[in-house]
């Protein structure tokens, strides 16, 4: 499907087939995701109002190596099933019902729009479960995360998939991980 839309993991298939890294080729993807992943990370921080106890038993306290952990997770697994699944997969649907090239970029973005508030609305569960989210974190919570998601398709559509996972590990490893590592010391 990607391929149909002009979408997929384009440059993630040309660092795998080639046996040797063009640096060139990939310092635009690592600084567009590093660049947007450090504003989104000061972003974060500044809204980063989660309550004691809203990420529920077990997972308010883990190390600052889990954190990473975390972070590098969320960064592959959610922008492999948000940006490269469901956008891809909302775009080429449009483009199918939709015949009209000129309305390509308008699919771009509704198919980001679509995905980025599905994956807002899978940062709510342990929020809900808890009882601890009043409806203006709900709201800040859905807000943030949807403008991040546009971001980050933003990031997937402009450049690559894996300029969209460099951003999303920089921006959680900031709200996350920084504040952990600056406490230690």
């Amino acid at each position: 499907m990607g391929n149909q839309v002009g979408l997929g993991p384009k440059f993630l298939d040309t660092l795998v087939i080639q046996a040797s890294v063009n640096w060139k080729t990939f310092l635009p993807h690592f600084f567009s995701g590093l660049i947007v992943g450090l504003v989104l990370g000061v972003a974060g921080s500044i809204q980063n109002t989660l309550p004691k106890g809203a990420l529920g038993a077990g997972l308010d306290n883990p190390s600052t190596f889990e954190y990473l952990l975390r972070c590098m997770s969320a960064a592959i697994t959610e922008e492999i099933l948000f940006r490269l699944g469901l956008v891809t997969l909302f775009v080429w649907i449009i483009r199918k019902i939709v015949k009209k090239p000129v309305l390509h970029d308008l699919a771009l973005w509704i198919g980001s729009l679509v995905s980025s508030l599905l994956n807002a609305g899978g940062h709510l569960p342990y929020l809900l479960a808890f009882g601890s989210a009043g409806s203006s974190l709900v709201f800040i919570i859905v807000v943030f995360s949807t403008l991040t998601g546009l971001v980050m398709s933003w990031l997937y559509i402009r450049y690559s998939l894996v300029s969209a996972m460099i951003a999303h590990f920089f921006g959680d490893a900031i709200v996350y991980v920084l504040p952990r590592m600056l406490a230690m010391g």
